[in-house]
């Protein structure tokens, strides 16, 4: 869970609008739970965890990077979601 922490505090605090490290335990993990049925950064990593089966890890390229379609691409919450 560690490599996709920038993209949980992103969606906690735009679909969620809260401060994920104030949240206590469970209901920071009840609330991570249901970001990925939103659209958002969680969302995208998981669509491509399932597509590319590695696990949400970047396959390939520099750090920050992961593989969408077989080509590595910048991971950016908002345009991620357009490119593939």
């Amino acid at each position: 869970m560690t490599e996709c922490l920038a993209f949980l505090e992103s969606d906690f605090s735009a679909i969620h609008r809260r401060d994920m490290w104030q949240v206590p335990g469970p209901e920071f993990f009840r609330l991570a739970d249901l970001l990925e049925v939103y659209p958002g950064a969680m969302q995208a990593w998981r669509r491509a965890e399932r597509e590319q089966g590695t696990g949400g890890v970047p396959a390939a390229g520099a750090p920050g990077e992961r593989l969408v379609d077989g080509a590595a691409a910048a991971v950016d919450p908002v345009l991620s979601q357009f490119r593939g």
